[in-house]
C-alpha cells in the first residue's frame, strides 16, 4: 500500500479501531516509511492534548445571544399598532368586520332557482311514473309522456 491509502487510517490505528487485514498492512507501510511514522506520531501527540482538554459546559441562557441577533427588528405585529393605535382598537376593529360580515350574509337574500310551470309539470309526470326494467328506457314506458308535458308546457 502506498501513502495516500495509508495515512487516513493512521488515526485510527493509533487507536486500535482497525480490522488485523488493515493493521497488518499500515504496520508494513510503517516499518518501511519514515514519513507516514512521523505523520503518525504527530497524529498521536494532537489526539492526547485533545483529550486533555477540559469539557466545557454548554452555555444555558441562550437569551441574550437571541436577543442581540434580533436586536432593532420590529415585531410582526408592530406594523398593527401604527394603523389601529392599542390592542383595544385593532380587537374592536376585527370585531366589527367580523359582525358586518355576518349582517351581510344574513341579509342576503337568498335566490331559489326559478322553474317554469312547464319543467314542474314535467317533473310531476316523469315521479308519477312508474318505471320499468327495460334498459334502454330509464324512464320505463313514459318517455313520450314526459316529452308531451314537456311539449305542452312550452
Amino acid at each position: 500500500m502506498n501513502c495516500e491509502q495509508i495515512q487516513p487510517k493512521l488515526l485510527d490505528f493509533s487507536r486500535d479501531q482497525l480490522s488485523a487485514l488493515e493493521r497488518k498492512e499500515v504496520k508494513g507501510h510503517l516499518a518501511g516509511c519514515a514519513a507516514c511514522r512521523e505523520l503518525l506520531a504527530e497524529e498521536e501527540s494532537l489526539d492526547r492534548r485533545l483529550r486533555d482538554l477540559p469539557v466545557a459546559a454548554p452555555r444555558t441562557d441562550l437569551w441574550p445571544l437571541v436577543r442581540s441577533g434580533i436586536r432593532g427588528r420590529k415585531p410582526a405585529f408592530a406594523r398593527l399598532r401604527t394603523v389601529f393605535g392599542t390592542p383595544r382598537r385593532a380587537l374592536a376593529a376585527g370585531l366589527a368586520v367580523a359582525a358586518a360580515t355576518v349582517v351581510m350574509i344574513v341579509a342576503s337574500p337568498t335566490r331559489q332557482p326559478q322553474i317554469s310551470k312547464a319543467e314542474t309539470h314535467a317533473v310531476a309526470v316523469y315521479q308519477s311514473a312508474q318505471p320499468t326494467a327495460a334498459w334502454d328506457d330509464p324512464m320505463g314506458d313514459n318517455t313520450e309522456r314526459v316529452l308531451a308535458a314537456i311539449e305542452e308546457g312550452t
